[in-house]
C-alpha cells in the first residue's frame, strides 16, 4: 500500500466532497425538470436550457406511463426518444423552441388541439410557445426533435 502525505488525502477528499457536491445539485435539478412534465395544471415552460440538462442515452421516467431518452444533441438542435404506454400523457406545457414529434409506433392525441389524433408516420409540429398536452390511447414511440435558431 503507498504512504500518501497528509496533504494529498485532504486534497482528495475535498475534491471527492466537490464532486459529489455538483452531482447533487444536477441530480437536484434534473428532478425538477422532471417534475415539470408531469405537472397537469397551469402551463409550464420548458426551456432549451431545461433539456440541455439532461445527459445523452439515460432513460427519464416522467410518469408510470411516460419515459424518454435524448439520443442526440448538437448547437441548434436535440433529439429525444419518447415512450408512452396507453393512456400515458404530459402535463399541460410549452417551449421557448419549435417541436417536431414524428410518430414512429402507436399514436399521439393533442387535447389542446381538440383531441386531433396522429398516427404511426405523421408529424406533429408545435411552434416556439405553443402550449401542447399529447397523450396516447396506445402503445406508442416518438421521435422528438427540437430546434433552435442560433
Amino acid at each position: 500500500m503507498q504512504d500518501y502525505p497528509n496533504s494529498d488525502i485532504i486534497q482528495l477528499r475535498k475534491e471527492r466532497e466537490l464532486t459529489r457536491n455538483v452531482f447533487l445539485v444536477l441530480t437536484k435539478e434534473i428532478e425538477q425538470i422532471l417534475n415539470v412534465f408531469r405537472i397537469d395544471y397551469g402551463v409550464t415552460l420548458i426551456t432549451w436550457s431545461d433539456l440541455v440538462e439532461f445527459d445523452l442515452d439515460t432513460l427519464y421516467p416522467v410518469n408510470d406511463k411516460v419515459k424518454f431518452m435524448k439520443t442526440q444533441q448538437c448547437d441548434d438542435s436535440m433529439v429525444f426518444e419518447t415512450y408512452m404506454e396507453p393512456g400515458g400523457d404530459f402535463g399541460l406545457h410549452h417551449h421557448d423552441i419549435v417541436e417536431s414529434v414524428f410518430i414512429k409506433s402507436g399514436n399521439l392525441v393533442e387535447l389542446e388541439r381538440g383531441g386531433k389524433k396522429y398516427i404511426e408516420g405523421d408529424t406533429v409540429i408545435y411552434s416556439a410557445n405553443e402550449k401542447h398536452k399529447p397523450t396516447s390511447t396506445v402503445g406508442s414511440v416518438y421521435s422528438v426533435v427540437f430546434t433552435r435558431k442560433i
